[in-house]
């Protein structure tokens, strides 16, 4: 049983998001950004979907549109801390070293439980 599956999340869903991380296993962000958008539009609201956007983004230095995808995915679930590390290191590469040491700092809190 996969991780999707016992969150109820619809069959379609997971297939695509396995599509797109062979995307990203080829080096194909672009196209996983395509497959990751068709996920979304049916099920908008799984975080790890959303935070591997941003991935995508990122690869691709479209920093803005990484970091708008990790606070898609911190909505959705607010302790995330893949996502807070993850728009933390993007903030970082944008210059915004205040919210990046915040984000990081959070995160590493949530990694270790506390």
């Amino acid at each position: 049983m996969t991780w999707f599956s016992m969150k109820g999340v619809a069959p379609e869903v997971e297939y695509l998001y396995q599509q797109a991380r062979q995307k990203v296993d080829d080096g194909e962000y672009q196209h996983a950004v395509d497959v990751l958008n068709q996920a979304v539009q049916i099920s908008p609201r799984i975080p790890q979907v959303f935070i591997e956007l941003g991935n995508c983004f990122d690869n691709l230095n479209r920093y803005d549109d990484a970091i708008i995808s990790y606070e898609k995915a911190l909505q959705i679930d607010p302790f995330h801390p893949d996502a807070l590390f993850n728009k933390g290191m993007c903030l970082k590469k944008i210059g915004n070293e205040v919210e990046s040491l915040k984000c990081i700092e959070r995160a590493i809190e949530l990694y270790c439980g506390t």
